[in-house]
């Protein structure tokens, strides 16, 4: 019991430390997430559906109106808003609120705005890049290994 109680009253501090972060986080979040970054999120997670819904059906108008209904369920399924929260939550819990007004201002620079633009474009050539070489090296580790 008194373990418990410890651990309690020490998350308190980081807990309202969150809290007290929270604001600026949600600031920054909606800076660096905008609606067109969302809505391709949106999209790269209902591809995969829309793709093999495609697949089944040969009629085009009836497969714009299945990736219709997809893309609106998967807007349905996951809202911006809940995505800001999440993210917010997250950058709260691990930076200050000073920091995290500190980074807001950076991103408002323009480098910050440069990289937040890039930053996907940059995500993405380094996972094409990792996706090409990935496979070839972990089965010659993977022989070493054995």
């Amino acid at each position: 019991m008194r373990n418990f109680l410890l651990v309690f009253l020490l998350s308190v501090p980081a807990t309202q430390a969150a809290e007290n972060a929270r604001p600026a986080a949600l600031s920054l979040v909606r800076l660096i997430t905008p609606r067109d970054r969302y809505q391709g999120m949106l999209e790269q997670l209902a591809r995969p559906l829309i793709v093999a819904a495609q697949r089944e059906q040969k009629d085009p108008q009836q497969i714009e109106a299945g990736a219709a209904t997809i893309r609106a369920a998967a807007g349905k399924a996951l809202p911006y808003e809940d995505l800001l929260d999440w993210t917010a939550d997250v950058y709260a819990a691990h930076f200050s609120a000073g920091e995290l007004r500190q980074l807001e201002k950076f991103y408002r620079t323009p480098l910050g705005t440069k990289l937040n633009n890039l930053l996907p474009q940059v995500t993405g050539e380094v996972f094409q890049k990792v996706v090409q070489v990935f496979p070839k090296r972990f089965e010659a580790a993977l022989k070493e290994q054995r």
